[in-house]
């Protein structure tokens, strides 16, 4: 099962209720610009520190849903457009709905 709260460096997380807007958001705003953004560039998009960003970035990364990519001094976070897609599907699956391929008529 994915988990985006829990534990994490050995240290226990946050509450979700407290965590999971953010992650939500740094997910928009990735989403927005084109699916990939610089570290900086995601930095200057919050109002919290670089810290908490990053701390919010790594659970992405260990639940798959963002990958990292250093390209030169710089890193490079992009969405996993199939793996939050899966996510997404096998969430909505377990509160009672079902996805249909576009075109199946229902």
């Amino acid at each position: 099962m994915l988990r985006l709260t829990g534990e994490r460096g050995g240290r226990r997380a946050p509450p979700p209720s407290s965590q999971d807007g953010a992650r939500r958001h740094i997910l928009q705003v990735l989403v927005a610009r084109g699916g990939t953004l610089t570290a900086g560039e995601l930095s200057s998009r919050f109002s919290h520190s670089w810290p908490t960003t990053s701390r919010h970035l790594g659970v992405l990364l260990d639940a798959g849903i963002v990958s990292v990519a250093t390209v030169g001094r710089r890193r490079h976070y992009q969405v996993e457009r199939q793996r939050l897609g899966g996510v997404l599907a096998l969430w909505l699956r377990a509160i009672g709905f079902e996805l249909r391929p576009a075109g199946d008529g229902g």
